[in-house]
């Protein structure tokens, strides 16, 4: 084993981003003063010492004000030297660009996807995307196995091209009320979206919570069922994330398929909101999570407070964005030649330009900012208020 190490650090740094930096120090440099160095367009800096204790190290860091290639070096005394390399790039500006003048993103997954075609990141955030939330696991081990294809890839990308970057687990729940199943099975899934987070490079201060994609469930499983289901996600994914997820889904499955019961409500209302709705963010009538389809009652769910309005994070509020507007290829419906404008047709059939995840923050800058530093937690308190931190439109 050597004698000093760097732990791993996320895979891009923004820059003059905050960073700790840590590793271990055994044998002849256990005990001893730890050297830490930075290099940077050309040339070595000295960052600082720590001294090396029960065998670990730690020093605060500031990764550098211009773009680029880092490379951070420990040593001690001048011998056994450590290092490690990363990427420093340009954080893309979050801005109030959507509708309703609110912080705008997208969310993706393989159907964003051509074979060969590489989505634009960098087109994506020109195009006034501050986020991008990006599917990186599934129950079902078939199509993780697709998932995770994409999204070590587009993670990447997207990290680099300065986006905030979010990732989300498709659940599978079995067919069943048997709860010894139920919690075998979310208690796996926790796992594997926690160690695809960790695959990923982890949380860092521009990685949004991992979100649960709640959608799609059996009728057989009953709302007692479900919601031990739920909730063993949700711990399981927090024992090793020490982070909650946030939880997705549409009105009438979170009005219908919860009990209405106060403990499962405060337990989901624990939770950021990722809603799906249709509608005009632009539109202040619009009552997010609201009215039912003809308008005459109310979708009551665990985010619902009074005037039958709900406490919302993120808004999925169509799925017919232009994917060519936003660096991500395409095919036409009736494979006709593509329009002489457009930037990112391919040749031959597919979805159409319009088969895309459009999506508005519920916050500000600062909001969003606490959201992907954890530092912004959902409390009971929230649903009393409207404060800026639990919006309520």
């Amino acid at each position: 084993m050597p004698n000093l190490t760097i732990n791993e650090l996320p895979t891009v740094l923004i820059r003059n981003q905050s960073i700790l930096l840590t590793g271990k120090a055994q044998g002849a440099c256990s005990g001893r003063e730890i050297s830490i160095s930075q290099h940077s367009r050309g040339k070595w800096t000295s960052l600082g010492t720590s001294f090396a204790q029960s065998g670990r190290w730690q020093f605060k860091a500031t990764s550098p004000k211009s773009s680029g290639v880092v490379i951070f070096k420990v040593a001690c005394g001048g011998q056994y030297p450590a290092s490690v390399i990363r990427l420093v790039v340009v954080e893309a500006p979050i801005e109030n660009s959507g509708p309703g003048n609110r912080i705008f993103g997208l969310d993706i997954s393989r159907w964003q996807h051509i074979s060969g075609k590489q989505i634009n990141f960098a087109d994506m955030a020109a195009a006034g995307s501050s986020f991008v939330i990006i599917k990186a696991s599934d129950g079902t081990r078939s199509e993780d196995a697709i998932a995770r294809k994409y999204v070590l890839e587009d993670a990447q990308r997207a990290k680099v091209a300065g986006l905030i970057v979010g990732y989300y687990h498709m659940v599978s729940v079995p067919a069943t009320n048997s709860t010894p199943t139920l919690m075998s099975s979310a208690k796996r899934q926790g796992t594997l979206a926690a160690t695809r987070l960790r695959e990923l490079g982890g949380y860092d201060n521009r990685t949004l919570p991992y979100t649960l994609d709640m959608e799609g469930i059996n009728s057989k499983v009953n709302q007692a069922s479900l919601f031990i289901w739920t909730k063993t996600f949700i711990k399981q994914f927090m024992s090793l994330t020490h982070r909650r997820p946030i939880i997705y889904s549409y009105r009438s499955f979170l009005a219908t398929r919860y009990a209405k019961k106060s403990v499962v409500r405060d337990y989901l209302k624990m939770s950021h909101l990722w809603l799906a709705q249709p509608g005009d963010p632009g539109d202040p009538k619009v009552r997010v999570g609201g009215l039912t389809y003809g308008g005459n009652d109310c979708f009551q769910s665990a985010w619902t407070v009074s005037g039958c309005r709900s406490i919302w994070t993120f808004w999925q509020y169509t799925n017919s964005g232009n994917r060519d507007k936003f660096g991500i290829p395409w095919r036409p419906q009736n494979g006709k030649p593509c329009p002489s404008h457009a930037r990112y047709c391919v040749s031959g059939i597919g979805t159409g330009p319009h088969h895309l995840d459009l999506n508005v923050f519920n916050g500000t800058k600062k909001d969003l900012l606490k959201l992907t530093q954890g530092t912004w937690n959902r409390t009971l308190s929230d649903y009393l208020s409207d404060s800026p931190t639990a919006s309520s439109n």
